[in-house]
């Protein structure tokens, strides 16, 4: 209900004037239904990614993450340094078929067997001063790089390192690192044909002449038992 502003007599909703005091009427102006502001239509969020967009979003991240892990790890396991650290563990262990895996001959391709990598964790056993030297050398070889075939190799043996670790390949998209080793050889001497020469229990050489010579290798530096037998 209104009122006059003039007089506070009780306006009629038609009357344009207050029948009190003649003053005119303000008028409230309608809304026109037309012209109502309607409330704004919220619009989907394109910033917010699709269901499946969102999914392999995650699954990408997820992936890199796993492609960084194991490359770092692979990097690690293929190291200069974890070989040490194999090596390490092979002699304290005393563990032969594990030595013989990653040592390689300096000037052959001649695969390094296992009862060679026993008769040199012997040499070693016998020897612990020289056992300490080796590891101590071998941590504290330089970052340099030696491939098993590079033309300087012989130079670099002038280092005097009796294990060297050297590249030897590659694993994967690794480089592959190895320690290598000066091989030795033995030459036996047969006064009479029919002699035989044991590495052991392995029969290694039967002469096929009287005063006959027989160069036998390569083996890795250590104690072997060597006897001959007519």
């Amino acid at each position: 209900m209104n009122y006059c502003k003039e007089c506070g007599a009780e306006l009629i909703a038609s009357n344009k004037f207050c029948l009190e005091c003649g003053h005119p009427v303000e008028l409230k102006a309608e809304p026109d239904p037309a012209q109502a502001v309607k409330p704004p239509i919220r619009s989907k969020s394109t910033s917010k990614l699709p269901k499946k967009k969102k999914i392999w979003s995650i699954v990408g991240i997820v992936v890199f993450f796993l492609l960084v892990t194991a490359y770092i790890i692979g990097a690690d396991m293929t190291s200069k340094a974890k070989v040490v650290e194999k090596y390490e563990n092979a002699v304290e262990e005393k563990d032969a078929k594990e030595l013989a895996k990653f040592l390689v001959y300096t000037d052959t391709d001649e695969k390094v067997e296992e009862e060679d990598a026993k008769a040199f964790l012997n040499y070693l056993e016998e020897n612990p001063d020289k056992a300490e030297s080796l590891l101590n050398e071998l941590k504290a070889q330089s970052d340099r790089t030696k491939r098993k075939e590079d033309e300087l190799w012989e130079e670099w043996l002038e280092e005097e390192y009796f294990l060297t670790v050297v590249q030897d390949g590659k694993l994967l998209i690794f480089d592959q690192y190895r320690l290598s080793v000066k091989p030795a050889y033995v030459t036996f001497h047969a006064d009479y044909k029919g002699t035989k020469v044991m590495n052991g229990e392995e029969e290694v050489y039967t002469a096929t002449a009287d005063g006959q010579q027989h160069e036998y290798g390569p083996l890795l530096p250590g104690i072997y038992q060597i006897k001959r037998c007519l």
